[in-house]
């Protein structure tokens, strides 16, 4: 029998709670934020990538939402987890959604294939979220700074990078996913 447990990830998980403390989700039930990266990375575990790779699933958000460095992660967790965090961070400093998203998928398309498997890892969570939302209250289409027609361009965009550079369950998985959002929209 392989040995299961990670004492690395152990350590990613707890990094993770304790930089994401006290932040909630707005889909689809007001949930402890920490929920999404951790289906994040249960999604990656579950598609067998390894713990790097989930790591920085269970990362991912923590530059952009936390004030977390890529150096503080570098740190702890090495080099390879920081870079993939990084390359899944949108520019905080760019106001404009749709400059911010064309931004994120340029450095998407020139991403390594483990900081694809994140993003998509993280698109598929945040869109099968949305749809419960949708299902419970169809004023959730409302709660959002940017029409759903313009998500969904995004991740129809996203998709595309995703299903040209990793072509694995996850993305199928993901395009079923945003077929499903933009019949719900």
């Amino acid at each position: 029998m392989n040995n299961c447990y990670s004492s690395f990830l152990h350590n990613v998980i707890e990094f993770a709670a304790q930089s994401h403390k006290g932040q909630r989700r707005k889909y689809p039930f007001d949930t402890p934020y920490i929920s999404h990266p951790f289906n994040v990375g249960i999604i990656l575990l579950k598609a067998g990538y390894e713990d790097e790779v989930v790591a920085a699933g269970l990362l991912h958000d923590v530059i952009e939402d936390c004030g977390v460095t890529s150096k503080e992660i570098e740190e702890k967790f090495g080099k390879r987890v920081s870079t993939m965090v990084e390359q899944v961070s949108e520019p905080k400093s760019v106001s404009d959604w749709h400059e911010r998203k064309r931004i994120y998928r340029e450095v998407l398309d020139n991403a390594d294939v483990g900081s694809l498997a994140v993003a998509a890892a993280d698109h598929l969570h945040n869109l099968k979220s949305l749809l419960i939302g949708i299902s419970e209250d169809e004023e959730m289409l409302n709660k959002f700074n940017v029409s759903m027609n313009d998500k969904l361009i995004h991740e129809e965009k996203c998709l595309v990078i995703f299903e040209s550079k990793l072509q694995d369950e996850l993305t199928k998985e993901l395009a079923e996913v945003v077929k499903e959002f933009k019949d719900s929209i």
